[in-house]
């Protein structure tokens, strides 16, 4: 499968376990902030998944995807095609001021991908634990509106292992 509109990008990348499980595309040249807030986001999500061990070196690569405008265009190449991909919309991230926000978003999409968790609000209490090997002071409400969790809830899931995302 080909995703039409991709540009060559001239980036750096990650050679670590995880960087090297992502190829990076985009159909606009990445800025060089942007650029590093994605590698910063690939690094705390490896570390993390280091952190609870997983094995790096067995998981499916992915598709990091950025797009100016939020539009994808796939173009098959046979009957059938397989691909794995987190896609972020450019559009909307460059609003969002806070530079630790823009890598929670990246953070986000790299845990739905690679940690195979859907449950949004469970996702968030994961990024923050991720961010927190960034920058210790932050909190939830700095990044997220946790409005929709009961304090209960807050608490246990807080302790972030396996067993309660299964839950």
């Amino acid at each position: 499968m080909e995703i039409l509109g991709m540009k060559e990008q001239k980036i750096k990348i990650l050679d670590t376990p995880l960087g090297n499980k992502i190829s990076i595309s985009a159909d606009f040249e990445l800025p060089e902030k942007l650029n590093m807030e994605i590698l910063i986001a690939i690094k705390l999500v490896e570390l993390e998944m280091e952190f609870q061990g997983i094995n790096i070196e067995k998981i499916k690569g992915t598709n990091l995807i950025i797009l100016s405008s939020g539009i994808i265009e796939l173009k098959m190449s046979s009957i059938g095609n397989y691909i794995r991909f987190s896609v972020i919309d450019y559009s909307k991230l460059i609003n969002i001021s806070n530079e630790i926000a823009r890598i929670a978003v990246i953070i986000e999409e790299l845990v739905h991908n690679f940690l195979n968790y859907s449950d949004e609000e469970k996702i968030k209490l994961i990024d923050i634990k991720i961010l927190k090997r960034l920058d210790q002071n932050v909190e939830i409400e700095d990044i997220f509106d946790m409005s929709t969790i009961q304090d209960s809830e807050k608490i246990s899931y807080l302790v972030l292992t396996p067993e309660n995302f299964d839950k």
